[in-house]
């Protein structure tokens, strides 16, 4: 097995754990939960993708296999994993989405969120992830 199929497998039972362990009973609202989620995943998805120089292509390959596990997980889909990594460019602190944003009312985080100021650096990351993908 070459080292990029290795690495790409690795990815995949990464991604797999993440939601099995998500799955478990926890002591979290279910928003939160999924947010944490939806944010670990992206992170892993756009780390693994620096690290190996894969082009975005690689993510539809990653939703069809997580979608093989986990066949009901529409939020699985190739789309969606593409914001899940916008979401970890725009908050790159699991600390502070976790602390801080979850000890906001919901409203108030729409609001930040609206008003947020987001370097031009990332916003042009956001910008390549989101319109180089088909």
């Amino acid at each position: 097995m070459t080292a990029n199929k290795k690495a790409y497998k690795n990815i995949i039972e990464i991604l797999e754990n993440e939601i099995r362990q998500a799955c478990e009973p926890t002591d979290l609202p279910a928003r939160e939960q999924l947010f944490l989620l939806f944010w670990k995943l992206g992170k892993h998805i756009l780390d693994s993708r620096k690290a190996h120089h894969w082009g975005l292509e690689v993510v539809e390959d990653i939703s069809r296999d997580l979608l093989r596990t986990f066949p009901t997980m529409a939020s699985l889909s190739p789309q969606i994993l593409i914001y899940m990594q916008a979401l970890t460019i725009t908050y790159p602190d699991l600390n502070f989405v976790h602390t801080v944003l979850f000890q906001m009312p919901q409203e108030d985080v729409k609001k930040r969120a609206n008003n947020m100021e987001v370097s031009e650096e990332k916003r042009a990351e956001i910008r390549a992830l989101l319109t180089n993908y088909k």
